[in-house]
């Protein structure tokens, strides 16, 4: 049975895992209300974090940096 989507967010929830010569980057978002944070993992060390007013803009700032990544040569892996 899934979890429901407020106890995802609160823990964590990754949108997506990139590889490039086994080193990985994953991106997760947690938070609720109006209090989103984007985070970025390099080899599970943290190096990015913002916080956006809604999951939307969550999002869509995590795929453009996907999208930058994935141009250097990045590819998805779950």
């Amino acid at each position: 049975m899934a979890a429901p989507l407020g106890d995802i967010v609160a823990r964590g929830d990754r949108l997506w895992r990139l590889r490039k010569l086994n080193q990985q980057v994953d991106a997760t978002i947690a938070g609720e209300g109006s209090s989103i944070s984007l985070r970025m993992f390099y080899n599970s060390r943290l190096v990015y974090q913002r916080s956006w007013p809604s999951r939307e803009d969550a999002i869509a700032d995590a795929a453009e940096r996907r999208l930058t990544l994935e141009r250097h040569g990045w590819t998805a892996h779950w």
